[in-house]
């Protein structure tokens, strides 16, 4: 009998009642797993004699990570499936690498860059999937666990260091499932976030049928924060605050805004845009009149690179402004959350925009939040059940409530 079963005070059997949940037995589970995470290493690729597939996640990064029935009905609303070779317009993947029959790593690309390692690991009944950046580091996330019983996935849990998403599952006949959800953070001041008693059916497509589901107060009210956009609430401590820039840089800034984004360019080797071009222009007008400015002024998109990475110091130089990777980057974190706040682009655009960076950047601080924020918003999509009065399944209104992080990005940013 696996370890999950011992959640619940009664053996053998599927219970509804979040009463009957053993948190001290949950925290279990947290620190076994934490423990196996902390002494699996990471192992470098070989392809020898492997089957290679993939799944398009069409953004929905943790689906197809475990091999629940939840997981199953998700892809299915979802359209998602296993394909012997990756669709020419797939951006969001994952590469599923499988040895002898059997799982050996899922690699998870986020706008065509690996992500995310997961490395498989087996022990009796179950299998782990742990994380790792590319490089071989620990990666923050969650470590997906899967338990399987005569040939059934029975039981599945998603643990980090304080929280579990667990599921159990027992099969009634061969197209229903009775299914239990749990989320919770055992030692946390609301340890059962949500508990779910429902069932699985398999006709045609999968159908979910709610028997009873259990909202915390503090969940309840953490939903209605990001669903009713009257109230325009996003929690102060997700925004992350940069250090001032340098007087002189934010001074030109002021005069000249979108130097946010040419420093940006220069600064990841873009060469010569029209952007640079619209700059040079629009800092003469503001009467920043520099020999290098003017210069830059009149040349031609095809300037060659080398060229306009001097021509660009020269101006620097002249404009005795001297700027740092770390103040671009931030910089370029508030140019793209202006480009929202002035609908030029969506908030999942910016999103969308902020999180590859931190992937071509080699995952720098300044674009961090916003990565992580990407997690967290793919467990809203997929992995936190909540339903209205009626027992339907919803999803948050992510745009919006981006739109406002974006919003106050500014605010606790601005000069």
């Amino acid at each position: 009998m696996g370890l999950f079963n011992r959640i619940f005070r009664k053996k053998r059997h599927l219970y509804k009642h979040k009463e009957d949940i053993d948190l001290a037995a949950l925290q279990q589970i947290i620190d076994d797993v934490e423990n196996k995470r902390k002494s699996v290493p990471f192992v470098p690729l070989t392809l020898d004699n492997a089957e290679i597939s993939f799944m398009p996640t069409k953004g929905y990064s943790f689906i197809g990570l475990d091999d629940g029935l939840w997981d199953c009905y998700q892809k299915e609303k979802r359209h998602i499936e296993i394909k012997q070779k990756l669709p020419v317009n797939a951006k969001n993947y994952h590469r599923i690498i499988q040895k002898d029959g059997k799982v050996e790593r899922i690699e998870s690309y986020i706008y065509s860059k690996l992500s995310v390692v997961y490395l498989a690991y087996y022990e009796g009944n179950r299998r782990y999937l742990f994380p790792f950046m590319p490089n071989g580091s620990e990666y923050p996330t969650y470590t997906f666990v899967s338990v399987y019983n005569d040939g059934l996935t029975t039981e599945v849990y998603h643990t980090n260091s304080s929280q579990i998403i667990l599921q159990q599952y027992q099969q009634l006949n061969e197209n229903e499932t009775d299914i239990v959800i749990v989320n919770a953070v055992p030692k946390g001041k609301v340890p059962i976030q949500e508990h779910w008693y429902g069932k699985l059916i398999k006709k045609e497509h999968w159908e979910y049928k709610a028997y009873s589901s259990y909202l915390s107060n503090q969940t309840k009210e953490d939903n209605n924060k990001k669903r009713l956009m009257m109230e325009r609430e996003v929690v102060d401590d997700e925004i992350k605050i940069f250090p001032q820039s340098n007087d002189r840089l934010k001074s030109i800034i002021q005069a000249v805004p979108i130097t946010r984004l040419v420093l940006f360019q220069y600064k990841r080797l873009k060469g010569m845009t029209k952007e640079w071009k619209s700059w040079a222009w629009e800092m003469m007008e503001k009467g920043f009149q520099t020999p290098g400015i003017i210069q830059l002024a009149g040349e031609d998109v095809n300037l060659n690179q080398f060229e306009h990475a001097s021509l660009i110091e020269s101006i620097l130089k002249e404009l005795e402004l001297e700027v740092t990777t770390e103040e671009v980057y931030q910089q370029y974190v508030l140019y793209i959350a202006y480009q929202v706040i002035d609908n030029m682009i969506s908030a999942e655009e910016g999103l969308e925009i902020l999180t590859q960076e931190a992937i071509d950047t080699d995952y720098h601080d300044a674009f961090m939040d916003v990565y992580y924020l990407d997690d967290e918003i793919d467990l809203e999509r997929n992995y936190y059940c909540k339903n209205d009065k009626d027992g339907n399944l919803y999803e948050d209104n992510i745009e919006e409530w981006m739109h406002l992080y974006f919003e106050k990005t500014i605010k606790f940013n601005e000069y």
